[in-house]
């Protein structure tokens, strides 16, 4: 699908022309569906994460799904639902991720004379450059060299309806602020401060073989991009920030969006790196961002470890112009990423027991 900004599109102090909109229309092409504004949270799920879903349990890939686009446009409302939907996940405002629940068992339960299966689910927040578990009172978590984070707490998931409460927790324990783009009330806690990332990992083990295959679906809401003006914060330095939240104190709204903005602008460079890597055909190296969990995370699954889906949340409001067309060359440097992913491969259960003795 495309989408078309007209050269009447206000920029603000983004680039622009002199007179400050664009000075000719442009085009963004997507390789999958634009979604208008009655768009229904059904169709967004299909459209964007059933076949991730599948792949990620038929198929034996790792998948990543995440969400990006400026504050207030709807990234967390995709992800989790509508207030109304987060004590059903079968209600029609369901979000996303609950969404995905309900189809992993779905598929699971089709094929259980065959299969036994294991399902857990954990969660990060990625905020003033630092990783925390959401799970276990946003305790400091370590990310790996192999981009993946070490000694994070998980929940086993029985059924679809325990997504419910590991939702809970991840919403009442995500960093959250109100601003001029996204105001709290009526059970909204406001403006996302942080990224966040919630991580299926399956295990299956096939009756007859014996072999067990271990695959993760990561699904990721990230902070919104913003401008100072437009949230109702001034800049703000971004040493002084970290170190404020160091110290335990509050940190100012344009210290949070600077740090967020500095990290979306991180993994926008990881993207583009990556891209022109696989054009080369050479290995792709990752190298790990001074003081940033969330690029180190992020970036590892450019290499062709996952499966990768973006959806990109925009605003319709002339006034948001600069926003618009930020997360549509954002979006499309995404687009633009190719590379062979692999499968995960299966190993024998007596394999899978004898290495988990050794790392408990």
């Amino acid at each position: 699908g495309e989408i078309v900004l007209d050269d009447n599109v206000e920029l603000g102090d983004g680039q622009r022309s002199k007179a400050g909109v664009l000075s000719r229309p442009q085009v963004y092409t997507f390789a999958r569906d634009i979604l208008g504004t009655d768009a229904d949270q059904e169709s967004v799920y299909k459209s964007s994460a059933s076949e991730l879903v599948r792949s990620f349990v038929q198929d034996g890939y790792n998948a990543l799904l995440f969400a990006y686009g400026q504050t207030g446009t709807g990234k967390t409302h995709t992800i989790f639902g509508h207030t109304s939907s987060w004590d059903d996940v079968n209600h029609e405002q369901a979000g996303i991720f609950p969404r995905a629940v309900v189809d992993i068992f779905k598929e699971l339960r089709s094929q259980s004379s065959t299969t036994a299966f294991v399902l857990t689910a954990s969660a990060m927040e990625f905020y003033m450059c630092q990783c925390t578990d959401l799970l276990d009172e946003n305790k400091h978590c370590v990310i790996g060299d192999d981009h993946a984070p070490l000694g994070l707490c998980s929940v086993l998931i029985h059924s679809p309806e325990d997504a419910i409460p590991f939702m809970t927790t991840v919403r009442e324990n995500r960093t959250a602020r109100s601003t001029l783009m996204n105001q709290a009330g009526g059970g909204h806690a406001g403006s996302s401060r942080s990224h966040c990332a919630m991580v299926l990992t399956l295990r299956q083990l096939n009756r007859g073989s014996g072999m067990c295959l271990k695959t993760t679906l990561n699904i990721m809401d990230m902070a919104g991009a913003e401008r100072p003006s437009s949230t109702g914060s001034e800049h703000e330095d971004a040493i002084k920030a970290v170190m404020d939240y160091w110290r335990g104190a509050p940190v100012t709204v344009g210290g949070q969006g600077f740090i967020v903005n500095y990290e979306l602008s991180g993994l926008r460079t990881a993207v583009v790196q990556a891209t022109e890597q696989h054009k080369k055909r050479k290995p792709l190296v990752n190298p790990k961002q001074l003081g940033t969990s969330f690029i180190e995370y992020a970036s590892g699954c450019f290499s062709g470890s996952a499966l990768l889906a973006m959806i990109v949340t925009l605003s319709p409001a002339p006034s948001c112009g600069w926003e618009t067309w930020f997360s549509c060359t954002y979006g499309d440097d995404l687009n633009k990423l190719r590379a062979p992913v692999a499968l995960q491969a299966a190993k024998p259960l007596d394999a899978v027991i004898e290495q988990a003795e050794k790392t408990a």
